[in-house]
């Protein structure tokens, strides 16, 4: 990647941060995006900077989610237990800036 797409790259995350579609969240070495549409808001779940968890919070309080890579969730034990809880917390983070992002949402 060049200097500039480098750069093009952090600016384009900035105006998303800026517009309410991106969230860091440090204290979990985790961080997404969302989508919004009519009847849901997708997401895009990272950690460490890779993604790992897609899904979605639909109108009615509903959610789905599912592992970027089907069927396989690999923790070594240098951080297990601590980082399966860190996947729960951004799932729960997802849900509750989903209500954020759509008041009308149940």
């Amino acid at each position: 990647m060049s200097t500039h797409d480098n750069q093009s790259s952090k600016m384009l995350a900035a105006e998303e941060i800026l517009r309410g579609r991106a969230r860091n969240w440090p204290d979990i070495q985790a961080s997404a995006k969302a989508m919004i549409s009519d009847a849901r808001i997708d997401f895009e779940v990272s950690f460490n900077g890779a993604p790992e968890v897609v899904g979605w919070v639909k109108w009615d309080g509903c959610s789905d989610w599912k592992l970027v890579q089907p069927g396989y969730l690999h923790r070594c034990s240098g951080g297990g237990p601590q980082d399966l809880r860190n996947i729960g917390e951004a799932l729960a983070r997802c849900w509750d800036w989903a209500h954020e992002l759509r008041a009308d949402f149940e």
